[in-house]
């Protein structure tokens, strides 16, 4: 239940690195002391505050109260002025000049400090240059703590406060009553409802310009996560009514017309029926991509001999013993004679294999060859299979990351390239536009560059539809492996993957098979048989552990969704011990030993390992909860790919456990073992695709609990929601641009 205190803070046990989350011990009115716990930023020793939360009981520390918000309040008497100044947060002030300057101001003190200043050069040993210390630093205390007063009537946390602090200092409240709108652009964290919600509050006009230049900002932002790279005006227009009830098409066109001028947005098109609205950025991504890629298969290189290119492919099938296909064979000879190639196919085609043999020939030629994926797991996979070294892509562009403008940048670019003679990019239908543009930008002309991947699989997360415009556009050179080899013909996996990308269903239940349905209809039978295949089953009838088994669903919410597996196998694979530590939140426990993935990029995050240390922690990196420190407010992940780092409590929105994990998020790994539950689908995510995609991630063995007409509805289902894209018309262009120099 919410209710407000109100109290002294008398000791300040811990406060986060960013200032966000602080624990403290606060003095009531009635003497009684209590422990807060959350986001009092700002606060010190001697601070009056009143607090907005509730009492909770902690299984270890026992009663706190759990902040929501607070209100500075200034020291009421002289004991309280005395502690705050003492404390040392004004810098120039201890316990001795405390002692000195309350001698002679009494209770009066805080106003002399505000409003006359220099009347502390009557204290001894306060010269001209310690005031200035002084008085700087009282002026940027008062100012955050009047800032968080005033921004609390508009229902912004604490840490919200704060970012908007350090990004506007003195100018805050001026620039909010302004034009709150500005903060979509300059906060991280804050979208257009949010500043909306603000600026209503304000009693800012419904019908000012701002507001609908934001709504159009904010309906181009959410087509990109859509997977859009551009959005059509009638779109727009019904998002217009939507968000802020506007529909009027003349003045939509006439505003976005004026950020066209200002290069915020891309406008394709004359009339409304055809038109497209691109945010500048991606617009620019397409045009680079599809630029760069004919730009570099256009360019004139020096042929190697047929002949020697013959002997070094039969010198290479002789040393490595390997019976390479004929389409393996062409390949080969595709990459040395192309200066992209792409390479397609499905589960045991000899992907992996037809990379090796490619590797192997170039590095005979002397040419030095890097490779890269998506994501650190898909890397590790690349370079486990190849036994060479490889990166992500953002490792190997040097991605840094600028706290100015909260962007990722890249050392390598146009002007300083990607040392290589070749660059093989694995998984590359997970890569979007914007990630394809840097790491295009990055290869000179000249370089070999090989993109691998297999078309059916899902798209990326992000904008575009890359690997597939590129195929689809056949300007750029590809093959597609379609024979699949005699020992991949042995996994029921590999076949049935097949069968069900050709709309046929998987054959089951063979002796010795690797592939098995078993047959279940209701929530609770179905989470039954998952606890009993990963606790007992699969543990004692094959050589798998828990840790070798991957729960894989198509969704997130529903009751066979991430959310209700993720709670159930916590408690099945890794339930409370009093051994372990452990840290609560209002809808999740953090426990020593739990399985947990990263879901946003944080390019600032700290990391060590082994051999070196550095900053970047991505979206779908994976690992295990090494230590939870209840003291410090801490917990320390293991992630799988050899990094290790902290997590505040207050970060902890950016962890999620992953005993379960959803489709999306498990492409680019592969799993010995994939248990795929499937029950109450949204519609939307019974398609073929997501059954293949889920499938393929099985290496040994996978186990589908479902009814046969779920699977049967998702084999029959070819839905794919369409991407608008223009990088298939853009490369056409270019070609045809080429062709007429």
């Amino acid at each position: 239940m919410e209710e407000k205190i109100s109290g002294k803070v008398v000791d300040i046990r811990y406060t986060s690195f960013d200032g966000e989350y602080t624990v403290a011990t606060v003095r009531l009115g009635d003497k009684s002391e209590v422990v807060v716990t959350g986001p009092i930023a700002a606060v010190d020793i001697g601070d009056n505050i009143e607090i907005t939360g509730e009492y909770v009981t902690h299984r270890i520390y026992g009663e706190q109260f759990k902040v929501n918000s607070f209100i500075p309040l200034k020291p009421d008497d002289e004991q309280g002025i005395y502690e705050f100044l003492a404390s040392g947060v004004i810098e120039g002030i201890g316990e001795k000049f405390a002692r000195r300057i309350m001698q002679v101001f009494g209770d009066k003190t805080l106003d002399i400090i505000e409003k006359a200043p220099e009347r502390l050069l009557e204290i001894e040993g306060i010269g001209s240059k310690k005031l200035d210390k002084i008085i700087t630093s009282y002026n940027e205390k008062m100012m955050l703590k009047n800032i968080i007063i005033q921004l609390a009537k508009y229902d912004l946390s604490t840490s919200l406060s704060i970012k908007i602090y350090n990004a506007y200092n003195e100018n805050t409240l001026k620039i909010l009553s302004n034009n709150p709108y500005r903060l979509c652009d300059d906060i991280k964290g804050i979208g257009f409802k949010k500043a909306d919600e603000i600026a209503k509050k304000m009693g800012v006009a419904l019908d000012s310009t701002e507001r609908k230049i934001q709504a159009i900002i904010y309906s181009l932002t959410q087509s990109t996560y859509e997977g859009h790279t551009y959005t059509t005006f009638f779109k727009l227009k019904s998002d217009m009514k939507e968000l802020i009830d506007f529909d009027d098409e003349d003045e939509i066109l006439s505003i976005s017309y004026d950020l066209y001028a200002k290069k915020q947005i891309i406008i394709d098109g004359i009339e409304k029926d055809d038109m497209k609205i691109f945010l500048y950025r991606y617009a620019l991504a397409e045009t680079t991509v599809a630029s760069k890629l004919i730009e570099l298969a256009t360019y004139q290189d020096k042929k190697i001999d047929e002949k020697k290119l013959d002997e070094l492919i039969q010198e290479q099938i002789k040393y490595s013993n390997i019976d390479f296909s004929q389409e393996q064979i062409k390949s080969v000879k595709m990459a040395v004679n192309n200066n992209i190639l792409i390479i397609t196919g499905g589960p045991g085609t000899g992907k992996t294999t037809t990379l090796s043999f490619i590797i192997e020939i170039f590095e005979r030629i002397g040419k030095k060859v890097k490779l890269c994926a998506p994501t650190g797991k898909a890397s590790k996979r690349m370079a486990q299979a190849t036994n060479k070294d490889a990166s992500t892509i953002h490792r190997l562009l040097e991605m840094n990351y600028s706290s100015d403008d909260m962007q990722e940048h890249f050392l390598k670019n146009e002007d300083e390239p990607i040392k290589a003679d070749v660059i093989i990019v694995d998984e590359t239908s997970m890569v979007d536009i914007l990630l394809m543009q840097s790491l295009l930008l990055a290869i000179k002309n000249g370089t070999h560059l090989i993109l691998v991947g297999d078309k059916d699989q899902l798209p990326s997360v992000g904008a575009g539809n890359v690997l597939k415009d590129i195929i689809n556009c056949e300007i750029i050179p590809c093959i597609k492996l379609n024979k699949i080899f005699r020992q991949a013909m042995k996994s029921h996996i590999i076949v049935n993957a097949h069968r069900i990308n050709e709309g046929k269903m998987p054959l089951t239940n063979d002796k010795d098979n690797d592939f098995f349905i078993m047959n279940r209809n209701d929530k609770n039978s179905i989470e039954k048989l998952i606890v009993e295949l990963i606790t007992q089953r699969l543990p004692k009838y094959y050589d798998i552990t828990p840790k070798d088994i991957q729960i894989i669903t198509p969704m997130k919410k529903r009751e066979i969704g991430t959310q209700n597996l993720n709670k159930l196998l916590q408690e099945a694979l890794n339930p409370k011990d009093p051994v372990k530590n452990e840290y609560k939140t209002q809808f999740k426990i953090y426990r020593e030993n739990d399985r947990v993935i990263h879901i946003k990029n944080n390019y600032e995050k700290q990391w060590i390992s082994d051999k070196e240390e550095g900053s970047g922690v991505f979206n779908g990196d994976t690992g295990t909860i090494e230590s939870v420190n209840l003291r410090e407010k801490f917990l320390t992940v293991n992630f799988d790919d050899g990094k290790k780092a902290t997590y505040d409590f207050d970060e902890l929105d950016e962890l999620e456990h992953s005993f379960a994990l959803t489709v999306h998020k498990s492409q680019g790994s592969e799993y010995p073992c994939v248990i795929l539950p499937i029950h109450s689908v949204a519609p939307m995510l019974m398609t073929r695709k997501i059954l293949y995609t889920a499938i393929t991630r099985a290496k040994k063995l996978l186990i589908i609990i479902s009814s046969n007409s779920n699977i049967k509805k998702m084999v029959d289902n070819i839905y794919e929601e369409e991407r608008n894209s223009t990088l298939m018309q853009k490369l056409k262009m270019f070609k045809d641009y080429k062709m007429l120099d």
